[in-house]
């Protein structure tokens, strides 16, 4: 007899995930905004983030993605390849940089579930620390050559 459970347990309740999918999802957020919101003002950051937000849709829609959710200083939006999604992080780093903003960027690709009108990445395994430790010294590297 075969177990059919663990299946059920590892990939989700049918009325949970609805439908899942391949695709990259790309989050951003403000770095400092709340700093940046007490030295400029209210209202000057509400004309800056605007800004910013007007930007950021632009080159979303320009990479072919569509946003799917926003908080705050922070967007969620969804690619259908990765390579879309990471010159989407860097046009929109570039646009902030120009208003005089840093934004981090996160990407996740692969497997995703919608969950009413968002979606979700799935749980991967974290890679060995055998490749966490050659990314870290190849990004230190970079910055010792780019100063």
């Amino acid at each position: 007899m075969i177990e059919w459970s663990g299946m059920r347990a590892l990939a989700g309740a049918q009325s949970e995930f609805h439908d899942r999918i391949l695709a990259t999802l790309l989050f951003t957020d403000l770095v400092e905004s709340t700093t940046t919101l007490v030295r400029v003002g209210d209202v000057s950051w509400g004309e800056l983030l605007a800004l910013h937000h007007q930007a950021a849709r632009s080159e979303v829609e320009r990479f072919r993605g569509r946003i799917v959710d926003t908080a705050g200083d922070g967007l969620l939006a969804i690619f259908d390849a990765p390579a879309r999604a990471l010159r989407c992080a860097s046009a929109i780093r570039a646009a902030a940089t120009a208003h005089g903003l840093q934004v981090r960027a996160g990407i996740h690709a692969g497997e995703v579930a919608t969950v009413g009108v968002t979606f979700v990445a799935l749980p991967c395994t974290k890679p060995p620390e055998s490749w966490r430790s050659r990314l870290r010294t190849k990004s230190s590297s970079r910055r010792q050559s780019h100063p």
